[in-house]
C-alpha cells in the first residue's frame, strides 16, 4: 500500500521546488518515494514536475529558481512523469507537465527553456500522451521558439505543413506540399480545414520563428504575405518583427508586405532602420 501524501508535507516539497532546495528536496524524496508522482490536494491536483513547469498552478508559486533544471532532473530520476495528467487548464491531454512547460513564461523568461524539454523529452515522449505532437503545436501556439527547437531536436514529429514550417524543415515541406493536407489544430481550439487557410497559417508561422527558407518556399507557391488565417493571428511580418529577425522582415517588406499597421519605432534599432524607408513614404 503506498504512502498517503499528507498537504503539509506535500507543500514542503512544493517549497524546495520553487525555491531550488536541492538538499530539502533530496531529502523529502528519499523518505517518501511517492512524492515523485503525488498530486496536489489543491482542485488542479498537480505534481512536483507541474511546478517546475511553474504553469497553471498557485500564481504566487509560478517561480523558476537559477537551478531548476537540476531541480528538475532530481525529481525526474525519482521518478516523475512528464506526461503525467492533473487537473490543469481542465485536465486531460493538455495538463501534463511537459504541455505546462512549453507554453509557460517563467522557465522561457529565465533562459532555460530549451534545457528544461530536453531533460523532460529524456524521460517521455516529445510527441504527447495521445502522440498527437500536443505539445509541439502547444509550443507553436505560445510562440515558445526555444521550447519548439527542443522538441524537434528530441525527436517530436514534423510532418504536418505547419509543424514542418515552424521547424524550418523545408525538405519536409516540399515533400507533403503537394499531398491534401490535414486539419492543423492549435492548443486554443482553432482549427484550420482548407489547403488555402493552412498554407497561410504555415507561412505566418514560419515567419514567427524566423524561417527565410520557408517564407520564401509560399511566396513562390503564391501564398499571400499578408493574408491572416484567422482572425485573431497577426500576418507574418508582424510575427517576424516581434520575433527581431531582420532578415525575414526585410524580405517581406521587398516583396510588398503591408506596413501600414506597423508600430514605428519598434524599440529595435537594426529593424527601425529596415522598416523606416517603408513607414515614410
Amino acid at each position: 500500500m503506498s504512502e498517503a501524501i499528507t498537504p503539509t508535507l506535500f507543500d514542503d516539497a512544493v517549497d524546495a521546488v520553487i525555491n531550488g532546495d536541492l538538499e530539502q528536496l533530496q531529502h523529502l524524496l528519499q523518505t517518501h518515494p511517492t512524492l515523485a508522482t503525488a498530486h496536489s490536494h489543491a482542485t488542479h491536483q498537480a505534481t512536483l514536475l507541474h511546478y517546475v513547469s511553474a504553469n497553471g498552478i498557485e500564481a504566487d508559486k509560478q517561480k523558476t529558481p537559477p537551478n531548476i533544471v537540476t531541480v528538475a532532473k532530481i525529481l525526474l530520476e525519482a521518478g516523475a512523469n512528464p506526461n503525467q495528467m492533473s487537473n490543469i487548464y481542465g485536465g486531460g491531454i493538455g495538463s501534463t507537465p511537459l504541455v505546462g512547460l512549453v507554453s509557460s513564461s517563467h522557465p522561457a523568461d529565465a533562459g532555460v527553456m530549451y534545457e528544461l524539454v530536453m531533460l523532460f523529452c529524456e524521460f517521455g515522449t516529445p510527441d504527447g500522451i495521445a502522440n498527437d505532437s500536443l505539445p509541439l503545436r502547444t509550443a507553436i501556439s505560445f510562440r515558445q521558439r526555444d521550447a519548439i527547437r527542443a522538441l524537434v531536436d528530441s525527436g517530436a514529429r514534423t510532418d504536418h505543413l505547419v509543424t514542418a514550417s515552424a521547424t524550418g524543415n523545408l525538405e519536409q515541406v516540399k515533400a507533403i506540399y503537394s499531398e491534401t493536407p490535414t486539419p492543423y489544430h492549435d492548443s486554443f481550439g482553432q482549427t484550420w480545414t482548407t489547403a488555402q487557410t493552412i498554407h497561410e497559417h504555415a507561412l505566418a508561422i514560419g515567419a514567427m520563428v524566423g524561417h527565410l527558407d520557408i517564407l520564401r518556399f509560399w511566396v513562390e507557391q503564391g501564398v499571400d504575405i499578408d493574408a491572416k488565417a484567422s482572425s485573431s493571428e497577426d500576418s507574418a511580418l508582424l510575427e517576424a518583427i516581434m520575433g527581431g529577425y531582420g532578415e525575414v522582415v526585410q524580405y517581406l517588406l521587398e516583396q510588398g508586405a503591408d506596413a501600414s499597421e506597423l508600430t514605428y519605432p519598434t524599440g529595435n534599432e537594426t529593424l527601425d532602420k529596415i522598416i523606416r524607408p517603408y513607414v515614410e513614404k
